[in-house]
């Protein structure tokens, strides 16, 4: 049986039920935040082998919005096809949305640090970038217009910027 399972449903029936949760994503997605007790089996190895996941109780297949969960599930059920298998709706970020708790493995010791530093700069601009779309939409612009610093008609309460309406600049 295969169908789409909400965080909000999963999370309620977590609380009786046994589920085996796989995290489809990339191992360095999957260490940044996860949800607790989720195992991980990147899309590309388990498409190589769909008995990664075993069909011993449902599968719920977890992604960051839902779409290589899905493809995951499609390989699933074409593999196992009496198993009970479900695609997290919306993915982490649905769960996360749903203000269900997530942990993380990340720990800022001097080496997490000094590996960072020592990335390429065009490296660090595409993890910048990664870490922005995850939480922001990528399609959208914000717009900052310069207004006339005579009259101080910005409506931003910046302290440090002399065009702020807030401060009496003279």
């Amino acid at each position: 049986m295969t169908k789409a399972i909400t965080p909000s449903e999963l999370a309620k029936r977590g609380q009786y039920e046994t589920f085996s949760l796989v995290d489809v994503r990339e191992k360095e997605e999957h260490e940044e935040e996860r949800i607790k007790n989720s195992s991980l089996i990147p899309l590309s190895s388990f498409l190589a082998d769909p008995t990664l996941a075993k069909p011993d109780q449902p599968v719920v297949f977890i992604c960051r919005s839902g779409r290589r969960s899905e493809v995951a599930l499609k390989a699933f059920i074409a593999k196992f096809p009496d198993a009970t298998a479900y695609n997290l709706t919306g993915g982490l970020l649905a769960w996360k949305a749903a203000s269900l708790p997530t942990e993380s493995k990340m720990t800022w010791t001097f080496e997490n640090i000094y590996a960072l530093y020592q990335l390429p700069l065009m490296e660090l601009v595409y993890k910048a970038a990664t870490v922005h779309r995850q939480h922001f939409d990528p399609l959208e612009v914000q717009r900052c217009s310069l207004l006339s610093i005579k009259t101080g008609g910005c409506p931003e309460n910046c302290s440090y910027c002399p065009q702020s309406a807030h401060y009496q600049t003279g």
